[in-house]
């Protein structure tokens, strides 16, 4: 018998759902059965997955954005400047 929480074994789930900003519950049935002749097979179970969200969508320009910023000459603006050592 093995177990999946082991260093031995890992179980990788991928969501490919829509995007959601909710939490999504995802469950899959499953059985275990091993090599015996005939195998021993278990009782059907779930394996639950719970999906938390991740804004991972890149932002997007908003329809009435102009993109263009109006500056009058004689204000003056101080430059933003960050100090790095190296």
């Amino acid at each position: 018998m093995f177990d999946i929480t082991s260093n031995h074994f890992q179980l990788y789930y991928r969501h490919i759902g829509p995007h959601s900003t909710g939490v999504v519950m995802d469950v899959h049935p499953f059985r275990v059965k091993d090599n015996n002749d005939p195998p021993n097979v278990s009782d059907l179970y779930d394996f639950t997955v719970k999906v938390l969200p991740v804004d991972d969508i890149p932002p997007k320009l908003h329809p009435s954005s102009t993109l263009q910023v109006s500056v009058r000459l004689k204000e003056s603006f101080a430059p933003i400047c960050r100090n790095v050592n190296i």
